[in-house]
């Protein structure tokens, strides 16, 4: 496809070997599948899936695809010389991929390549202009080098040659150009190239005749000049010297020959760009139901609930919550102050779960006694208790307490997964409710865990969603990375365990929300995007239709349908402290194109709803700062993290289902999580 009719450039996929002159401007190739193998000037270099490779020399180039797919951008001189990137070296190659800056510039080639492969009708020359112009832009300020040192490099004179060759080049003008005198300059290039300084200009200038005359439909004397040559007598002599031909034989004996322009390019450009820019396809039947969904309905809460507390419990569909029973020496005092603390809970309906440190099977007794008489047996039957494992040769006495009281299900034991490994022989038997906690590590690590105590022949396992810490991978826990990080740990546990715990509620008591605490709100209140995903995922309706590592989808008992889709990307370099400008290029971003075709449906007219946890949909701190009581208490730091995130947007439209078949297609940005509300209105 053509730039702005040819005049900035093309856009083309390769997907066979090819033989290329490239031009003088600049030539970026983005790798979209496999691996490609680039040979020139006598080297080769392999370049993966996702990096790109960037020349802007005058350059005779042997592609090897070996089954991978290739997108080339060729940007013509005349529009690079606009931008002085003649006066440069343009250095960016594979071995960059761990910058930063690297990264984006893959992003930003990404953007440019999917904007060209919509359907032409949406095409707008301007915009793809614009993408253009920031590519040249951001290589320029982060990939380039002036070519003028004072340490004089003999491959930044060639590169400066390769680069100006068109121009009026002597062996004066150059010399000044590097700052240096014309004598020390000829002998400097003679003892480090071995060639002397005018045959190699020569020499370029002839590759790039060479190159225009058999790409090119330019009459010979136009091609003498765009080369260089100041006269066609002189370009005549030393062609014909060099190749041992004439320029007008030269072309008639390489017009079979490959040219610039592949063979795919007579086709529609738009169409092999689509298809380089693969999407995902997920076909759902809006009729499969499944096993219900596991939901995290479980937190800890280390403070008194107030309420706020209350609502969020509420937001986040929680019906258990574990409150710590710290060792007792006065009963009595005990019961009182703990029955002030959990008061506002128990009038709001949620079940306990006592987690003892310490557990005295008579005060045990005592406490559910106490809370028997105030609430009632069918209420606190429906209560757990929790205990570490250094106390599980407790466990028979506190089954048969918990039995008396109808907690015959009740009791949890909580332990690390080196202490339950070690403890497989005693614990299986007794068939009691395990929780894993996993406070560290990756879903991989969780799920090898998870897998290794099933194979231990524990039966009923649960586990605690783990966060971050700033110790771990020193970024901040609390950006857009934790919530699809936590919903991306939920659905690789469908399936594997009876129960998941949220991450506690809130931070510690010391606002440090910049440390990387991992609560869903601060102890001030506010509210993290980790809470922000956990609420969307919350409002999935009760039938599972499918779920996989990347999508859910539900249906409620009127014909409405939720779907829940996440693109979870690694952080790319994890021993970098995330600031708040860079963190999307921190991240290793990948965009997420997916087109879902939900099958099934009743034929009629429906409301789509849209819900992101994302960076680009609103300004968090307006909203605080409107509540007031909230702003007073910020950090400094805490008031940067709020000036860029951001609070769940929505986006309303309407659709027309005819055949039975409604179509979503989205992309999702790199730790990006939506909710997709397909509602029924008639």
């Amino acid at each position: 496809m053509e730039l702005e009719d040819g005049r900035i450039g093309r856009i083309e996929l390769i997907t066979s070997d090819k033989h290329l002159y490239l031009d003088r401007g600049l030539t970026i190739f983005y790798v979209v599948s496999g691996q490609v193998t680039f040979s020139y000037l006598g080297q080769a270099k392999s370049v993966k899936q996702g990096e790109l490779f960037v020349q802007q020399s005058a350059l005779e180039v042997e592609i090897m695809l070996a089954k991978a797919q290739l997108v080339m951008i060729s940007l013509q001189a005349d529009f690079t010389d606009i931008f002085n990137l003649n006066k440069l070296i343009i250095s960016c190659a594979s071995q960059d991929s761990k910058r930063v800056e690297y990264q984006h510039l893959v992003n930003l080639v990404q953007a440019l390549i999917d904007y060209v492969s919509v359907d032409s009708a949406n095409y707008q020359a301007n915009i793809a202009y614009g993408k253009v112009i920031e590519i040249i832009q951001y290589l320029s300020a982060n990939f380039s080098k002036q070519l003028l040192s004072k340490q004089l490099q003999i491959r930044d004179v060639i590169e400066y040659l390769r680069l100006n060759y068109n121009q009026a080049l002597d062996l004066v003008e150059v010399a000044k150009h590097f700052g240096v005198s014309p004598q020390y300059l000829s002998k400097f290039f003679k003892a480090k190239h071995g060639n002397n300084f005018n045959q190699e200009l020569t020499d370029i200038r002839l590759y790039n005749a060479a190159r225009q005359l058999v790409n090119e439909d330019k009459g010979i004397i136009d091609v003498a000049y765009d080369s260089g040559f100041n006269s066609i007598a002189t370009f005549n002599r030393a062609f014909k010297k060099h190749y041992q031909m004439t320029p007008a034989n030269y072309r008639l004996s390489h017009q079979n020959k490959v040219s610039v322009v592949p063979v795919e390019q007579t086709k529609h450009s738009l169409v092999l760009l689509a298809a380089a820019n693969k999407r995902e396809v997920l076909t759902v039947n809006a009729n499969d139901k499944q096993e219900p969904l596991v939901l995290p309905r479980q937190v800890y809460l280390d403070s008194n609930p107030t309420k706020q507390t209350l609502t969020l419990l509420a937001k986040l569909g929680i019906e258990r919550v574990v409150v710590t029973i710290p060792p007792i020496t006065n009963l009595d005092a005990f019961l009182y102050s703990f029955n002030q603390q959990i008061d506002p809970l128990l009038r709001a309906g949620y079940a306990l779960v006592l987690a003892f440190a310490t557990p005295s099977l008579n005060y045990l007794q005592e406490i559910l006694r106490y809370f028997i008489n105030l609430i009632g047996i069918e209420n606190v039957a429906k209560w757990q208790v929790q205990i570490d494992l250094q106390a599980y040769q407790e466990i028979p006495k506190l089954n048969k307490i918990l039995g008396e009281f109808k907690l015959d299900q009740g009791l949890v034991i909580a332990g690390r997964y080196r202490q339950l490994k070690a403890l497989s022989a005693k614990l299986v038997p007794l068939k009691v409710m395990i929780k894993l906690y996993s406070v560290s590590g990756t879903k991989a690590d969780t799920l090898a865990k998870v897998k290794s105590l099933k194979a231990l022949g524990y039966q009923k396992l649960g586990v605690v969603l783990h966060g971050f810490f700033e110790a771990n991978l020193k970024v901040l826990n609390d950006t857009e990375y934790l919530g699809v990080d936590l919903v991306a740990q939920i659905l690789a546990l469908q399936g594997k365990v009876d129960f998941i715990e949220a991450p506690k509620l809130y931070d510690d008591l010391q606002p440090k929300l910049v440390a990387g605490q991992m609560g869903l709100a601060t102890s001030n209140g506010l509210l993290k995007a980790a809470y922000y995903a956990l609420r969307l995922l919350n409002k999935v309706d009760p039938n599972l239709v499918y779920v996989d590592k990347k999508t859910i989808v539900t249906k409620d008992s009127v014909g409405n349908y939720n779907l829940t889709l996440l693109n979870q990307q690694p952080i790319l370099n994890q021993q970098v402290l995330i600031d708040y400008q860079n963190y999307p290029e921190i991240l290793a971003t990948q965009t997420r194109k997916v087109t879902i075709r939900l099958r099934g449906l009743v034929n009629g007219q429906y409301r789509l709803k849209k819900r992101i946890v994302s960076r680009h949909t609103g300004n968090l701190i307006k909203v605080w700062g409107q509540l007031g009581f909230i702003q007073q208490h910020l950090t400094v730091s805490e008031g940067r993290y709020l000036a860029h995130k951001t609070l769940p947007d929505i986006f309303i439209k309407e659709l027309a289902v005819a055949d039975n078949t409604a179509v979503f297609e989205l992309e999702l940005a790199a730790n990006e999580l939506v909710s997709l509300h397909l509602i029924k209105l008639y």
